[in-house]
């Protein structure tokens, strides 16, 4: 079976065999275009100062886009519960063996509220962490 040369070995040949003259040629381009995008990278951060004390002057904070995670989406909320996962799971299955699933519908009609996307593995967590006890393999019931 022949094998496929990758594009990236043609463009190092082409480079192994470009004289020394087209090389820095090549370099000093590159580096020309470094120096006007440093220059207007410097233009638009002295643009978004003015604007912030603008921002300032008109009685808006300044405020800095977050990095990193951002948290739940926006429009939702985390509801307030009155018991905790685990104390809403050890109600429900109180004299009672469920499976995870059943155990997670039973919560919700029981009125413990959510609007996690990952609700069935907060409360499999919950299950083997909070001290209930494993009947069967996925069949869980109150200590």
């Amino acid at each position: 079976m022949a094998r496929k040369t990758s594009t990236r070995r043609s463009a190092t040949r082409g480079l192994a065999s470009a004289d020394t003259a087209s090389l820095r040629r090549e370099l000093e381009r590159r580096a020309q275009n470094v120096d006007g995008l440093l220059a207007r990278r410097d233009q638009i951060v002295s643009e978004m100062a003015r604007l912030e004390s603008e921002i300032e002057a008109l009685g808006g904070g300044t405020s800095t886009p977050a990095r990193g995670r951002r948290g739940a989406s926006p429009g939702r909320r985390r509801h307030k519960n009155a018991q905790t996962l685990t104390q809403a799971l050890a109600a429900v299955l109180k004299d009672k063996t469920m499976s995870v699933k059943e155990a997670a519908q039973a919560v919700r009609d029981a009125g413990y509220k959510t609007t996690s996307r990952s609700f069935y593995v907060q409360v499999v967590t919950a299950l083997a962490k909070g001290g209930f006890k494993r009947v069967a393999r996925g069949r869980y019931t109150a200590k």
